[in-house]
């Protein structure tokens, strides 16, 4: 993550095997779970505004 924002709290409940396999990437790129977790999420909400944005333009053309 680019900044520093302010944060929230969200709890998760997510099977064992998920968590543990997000523990093995967080441990590979030296990152906390939740820090990763935040990352994932980041780069999927910019992917979906990307793509609401595209779908606008278009709806607008």
């Amino acid at each position: 993550m680019s900044s520093r924002l302010v944060s929230g709290k969200v709890t998760a409940y997510l099977p064992k095997e998920m968590i543990e396999q997000l523990g093995v990437w967080a441990s590979k790129e030296h990152r906390t779970l939740s820090n990763l977790v935040a990352a994932i999420l980041l780069d999927a909400l910019e992917k979906k505004n990307q793509s609401a944005a595209a779908t606008d333009d278009a709806q607008t053309k």
